[in-house]
């Protein structure tokens, strides 16, 4: 099995659930619980073929609409002085896995393309590879347009989704989340819907309703039907992946790794109970 990670959305997690760890004055809470939810996927999965996957700072979809992830600029521009400190942690703490720890451990697949998600890189991957065996990591509900492609494990969760439990589920094929999304909007991502429609995330959205043909006649009816240029839109935000991304650079080899490596990155960074249990890693690494 072959795993693609949504590599800022585990920081994320860690820095809520480690960030305040720190050795010898220096912050190592993000890595930290990067490191632990890495193993805990490969054991969970007997897998060390990892890719992971960073979302750029710059965002093309802001430049096509301004309002894309909005609430998340407001947000961070009124966080206090302590919640800035520890995003700024968190953004180091980032660089410096994906450019220095994570290269120096022998993880060739280490993609990140300026104006582009983890999740243009992550779509692309599993589409264009998708004679192997994938398992995709991320809690964003986006890539269930990928499902025909991969399953999906929520490291939040601990739950694996699979085309048919989504199918279960939602009572669409995967192909049309993209639809659904671009109906319903994007909560996450500030993309409004069609007014009175929410996000497919809730599975009583008339969205789906409408996708399953269940919703025949009545004001939401008639609303979608006249929305053809709000959907078109959002399609263009929320398929992945993005236009124009160069596939060029994304080419997937296999890992390898050495064992060695990963100790000395382990004692410089004071991971004692990694050192402890250092078995479980070598195992895998």
């Amino acid at each position: 099995m072959k795993i693609v990670l949504d590599c800022n959305n585990i920081c994320h997690i860690a820095m809520h659930s480690m960030g305040e760890l720190s050795y010898h004055e220096m912050q190592t809470g993000v890595v930290y619980g990067f490191f632990l939810k890495l193993l805990s996927v490969a054991r969970e999965f007997n897998s060390n073929q990892f890719t992971l996957c960073w979302d750029s700072r710059r965002s093309i979809r802001q430049h096509y609409f301004p309002d894309y992830k909005r609430k998340r600029r407001e947000a961070r521009e009124e966080m206090t002085q302590e919640e800035r400190k520890r995003y700024m942690s968190m953004a180091e703490q980032i660089k410096q896995l994906r450019t220095e720890i994570l290269p120096g451990l022998g993880f060739k697949n280490n993609f990140l393309q300026s104006g582009y998600e983890s999740d243009d890189l992550m779509a692309y991957i599993v589409k264009a590879n998708k004679d192997a065996d994938w398992l995709m990591v991320t809690s964003d509900n986006d890539m269930y347009q990928c499902l025909e492609y991969c399953d999906i494990y929520n490291p939040q969760t601990k739950k694996v989704i699979n085309a048919y439990s989504f199918v279960e589920k939602y009572r669409i094929q995967p192909h049309q989340w993209v639809q659904a999304k671009a109906i319903g909007g994007c909560d996450s991502d500030n993309v409004p819907g069609v007014p009175g429609v929410s996000d497919p995330k809730r599975e009583t959205s008339k969205a789906l309703k409408y996708i399953r043909g269940e919703l025949t006649k009545g004001k939401i009816f008639e609303r979608i039907e006249s929305s053809d240029n709000l959907i078109d839109r959002n399609i263009a935000l929320v398929a992945l992946p993005l236009a124009q991304l160069d596939t060029s650079r994304l080419t997937v080899s296999d890992c390898a790794f050495d064992a060695g490596e990963f100790r000395y990155t382990f004692e410089y960074l004071g991971f004692s109970s990694f050192m402890r249990d250092f078995d479980k890693w070598e195992v895998f690494f």
